[in-house]
């Protein structure tokens, strides 16, 4: 057996060396995910973090010399691997440092957007707009919540550029205060130029974008219904992203699918290969349109198996082109699901209203601008997780799965969706895989 990733030392501190029973009968741990290759066979332990390669014959071998044991991948038959990895994942929580500044920030300099998507989960919200005022005391709450400590912003809305005012009055005032930042964004791309651009990597100190693609020039322009359509929307974002490229600043781009745009994404893929393949700040994904959020209706169980199957063809030519992310995320141990659950993070909205969760608009919110956090109560409403569903017991993704209650994209697990977060992983083993041979 040769180990292509240890296991995390966090993990592995917690759970020692598994003891050799014998005349115990042994199987695959449930969060082993198994891979063919010339080599013989790729395992990713979920809960541990470790890949290894083996040989077949490894895995029917119980016996005190089988590493398989010793590093948690095989397990005895009667088992619970549940209540491990529950157990795991409490201690974790118990183990994990809680800080006394916010660090992160998620901010809404506007809720009107230049386009006009059909799924937009935001439309019905009300347009708001942050003026000078609260942008002031955004720079107010920040510098005195940082308490020395460098801070992340992620500016969404709505389109972010839409009140590049905001941003710039933020991060000047952060400046001369002294606050180490650096930032993100979720946007369209379309209202980037030359100009702002420069001023994104050094006034914003952005670091990274997300821009969403839903298609090639003719699909991409009917989609997206820009307010502003004098010209192909289509041809500026593609240059923006190169200018973007240009500057230094990582672009991520999603690609939005439905059954209406998939079989125009592989041309869409191609052609960002073309432009920019090779760019090692610039990576691609997938992800379908959300059942539970926006205007996409619920799809049927065959049309959602036919989309996964698509979505698949999809990845595979994304990873093929190596367009996708780096596989840093097979090392990382998930504490928390995300922003909502964790405590040194907060919304700011443009009206100055504090919440845990960008898809929150209209409610839920957990203070102000002016008092700070004042509903502990729903701050911990945020944390809660929901009741585990059959199907987690024998889920391979439950070291990585923390579903939330109030989370509207956790509402429902279909197999379709743990089907590509799969594929992902085992192409990413791949890749890991192939750049421990080249050491």
């Amino acid at each position: 057996m040769q180990i292509i990733q240890p296991p995390s030392p966090l993990i592995d501190g917690l759970l020692k060396s598994q003891k050799y029973h014998i005349g115990t009968e042994y199987r695959l741990i449930t969060y082993a995910i198994k891979l063919l290759v010339p080599e013989g066979v790729l395992l990713y332990n979920l809960l541990t973090k470790c890949i290894v390669l083996c040989q077949q014959e490894d895995l029917k071998a119980a016996s005190a010399d089988n590493p398989l044991i010793q590093y948690w991948f095989l397990v005895p038959e009667k088992h619970d691997d549940q209540r491990l990895c529950e157990q795991i994942r409490s201690a974790l929580q118990l183990i994990q440092k809680k800080e006394n500044f916010i660090s992160g920030y998620c901010i809404f300099t506007t809720t009107v957007c230049n386009a006009r998507c059909f799924y937009c989960f935001e439309r019905g919200s009300k347009e708001r707009t942050m003026n000078d005022e609260i942008a002031a005391k955004v720079v107010d709450y920040i510098a005195q919540n940082a308490c020395g400590h460098q801070v992340r912003f992620r500016w969404f809305g709505g389109e972010p550029l839409y009140n590049m005012q905001a941003i710039d009055n933020i991060c000047d005032g952060l400046k001369r205060r002294g606050v180490d930042y650096v930032s993100k964004m979720v946007s369209n791309g379309y209202l980037f130029n030359e100009n702002v651009i420069k001023r994104a990597a050094t006034l914003w100190k952005l670091d990274k974008i997300q821009i969403t693609l839903d298609g090639t020039e003719e699909k991409y322009n009917r989609i997206k219904n820009y307010k502003d359509n004098r010209e192909s929307a289509y041809l500026r974002v593609m240059k923006n992203i190169g200018l973007l490229l240009e500057y230094g600043i990582r672009v991520v781009i999603r690609l939005n699918i439905d059954a209406i745009n998939i079989e125009d994404m592989t041309c869409l893929v191609h052609e960002l290969h073309t432009r920019y393949g090779g760019n090692k700040l610039l990576s691609v994904y997938s992800r379908t349109l959300f059942e539970n959020k926006g205007c996409v209706r619920k799809r049927s169980n065959e049309e959602r198996a036919l989309l996964c199957n698509q979505q698949i063809e999809l990845e595979k030519l994304i990873y093929g082109y190596n367009l996708n992310e780096a596989p840093s995320n097979l090392r990382k141990v998930w504490v928390n699901a995300c922003m909502a659950d964790t405590s040194h993070t907060i919304t700011i909205l443009p009206d100055g209203k504090l919440g845990k969760c960008n898809d929150y608009l209209e409610s839920h919110f957990v203070g102000t601008l002016d008092e700070g956090i004042t509903d502990e109560k729903m701050v911990q409403a945020f944390t809660l997780q929901r009741e585990p569903l059959a199907d987690c017991r024998s889920c391979a993704l439950q070291p990585d799965c923390l579903r939330l209650q109030l989370c509207m994209e956790k509402e429902h697990c279909y197999v379709e969706e743990r089907r590509i977060k799969v594929f992902r992983i085992q192409q990413m083993m791949l890749k890991t895989f192939e750049k421990n041979k080249a050491v």
